[in-house]
């Protein structure tokens, strides 16, 4: 465990906490997040306990969970949003994970980013999330509140059907149904 900034006030940036036990992918996330100009990384986490802990002090709207064999997903989730019910939680996972996307969205989860994608996606996803009203998507359901047109979410260039597909994706759609969803509107469209 391993705070990594003083606290802010909670306007001036989009406080996130990573959780993963390998130090060279923590310092590799640290690098990526860290270039973000509106993201703050408040602290690093190994297990859930420390996660829970440091999300209890720290307050952040995201953490960001690199999902490997130890750590119980469902378990981590329910423990953060006993004192953070309204975090973004974005999952970092590999193809082969072994519950699935869907187990990992029932979960809780917000948005999932596949560790083989650019980190462009990764810092899409942030953005995306970072944008969105301070409530969880289980909040969000009860009540929907406007969500921003796409050019506002997002500060780094992208062309638009970059930035349309990097938000499908922090969505959780997969390549097959952003391939449909993409098939649909050209034969609707006449694109």
């Amino acid at each position: 465990m391993c705070p990594v900034s003083k606290r802010e006030p909670p306007d001036s940036s989009f406080a996130l906490v990573t959780v993963c036990k390998s130090d060279l992918v923590r310092l590799g996330l640290q690098a990526v997040l860290t270039t973000h100009p509106h993201v703050r990384l408040v602290g690093e986490a190994i297990n859930a306990s420390d996660a829970e802990e440091i999300v209890a002090r720290e307050n952040p709207r995201a953490l960001i969970v690199v999902l490997e064999s130890e750590i119980d997903v469902a378990d981590l989730v329910r423990r953060v949003r006993m004192s953070a019910p309204a975090i973004r939680i974005i999952a970092i996972s590999d193809m082969e994970y072994r519950h699935g996307t869907s187990g990992l969205l029932l979960s809780g989860i917000d948005s999932i980013v596949l560790n083989i994608q650019p980190v462009e996606i990764l810092l899409a996803t942030v953005d995306y999330l970072r944008r969105l009203p301070g409530t969880s998507w289980r909040q969000e359901r009860a009540g929907q509140t406007s969500n921003p047109s796409l050019p506002e979410r997002l500060d780094f260039p992208l062309t638009d059907r970059e930035q349309e597909i990097a938000l499908l994706v922090g969505q959780g759609l997969s390549n097959k149904d952003i391939a449909d969803l993409q098939a649909n509107v050209r034969k609707t469209t006449g694109l």
